[in-house]
């Protein structure tokens, strides 16, 4: 928690002056044409966040393993990580060929710039926005339905599978500029946080 404290700590601190002031965030060890690719001095905060989230979970594993609901919401800030690093890192440290989404040539630009497009939109659909409301459906669920309620079961693996293969659809849609394999992985989310609910709504008919 130390470290995702800092890390949130550093990031506003960077987003307060770039936005207030005049401060550009740099690169850290840029390299390439003009200096464009390398790592973002914020994303390397928001980073710092998500790993001292990860760190955190080690010793929250034996509290979270007694539920599969609540493994599920555990596992949205994982699959939000991995596609945030693990893809968004890669574009940063190879912007001369992505060019921040902007056609042109290095270092206003690159030929790969609509890849960077296919990303960004990509990543708000996926890690910004589904995986934080499947995780607090989630969370809602593991405090609302019964322990012994077999929706629980239903739910984990339901949007265990939106989860991987809307990860996978995200770097589909990154490398082939075809969304759909993403969108079918956010749909199965969502059917998994409609079964939730109606199994919630029905528990209480009953």
């Amino acid at each position: 928690m130390l470290v995702s404290t800092f890390g949130v700590i550093s990031m506003s601190y960077l987003y307060l002056i770039s936005g207030l002031g005049t401060y550009s965030i740099p690169a850290i060890a840029p390299f390439g044409p003009g200096g464009m690719n390398g790592l973002a001095l914020d994303d390397s905060q928001t980073g710092i966040v998500g790993w001292g989230a990860l760190i955190s979970l080690v010793g929250l594993w034996p509290f979270v393993k007694k539920s599969s609901v609540r493994i599920a919401s555990v596992l949205t800030w994982v699959f939000a990580m991995v596609a945030l690093i693990g893809i968004g890192y890669y574009i940063e440290f190879n912007e001369s060929y992505y060019g921040f989404g902007s056609p042109g040539v290095p270092p206003s630009g690159g030929p790969g710039y609509m890849h960077d497009d296919a990303f960004m939109s990509g990543h708000l659909m996926f890690p910004f926005f589904f995986l934080p409301v499947l995780a607090a459906i989630t969370i809602y669920l593991d405090w609302k339905l019964p322990e012994e309620s077999r929706v629980r079961r239903l739910v984990y693996w339901l949007s265990l599978s939106g989860m991987v293969l809307g990860l996978i659809g995200l770097a589909v849609f990154f490398i082939t500029l075809t969304p759909y394999v993403e969108a079918a992985g956010i749909a199965l989310m969502g059917v998994a946080m409609a079964a939730g609910l109606s199994g919630l709504y029905g528990q209480r008919l009953r």
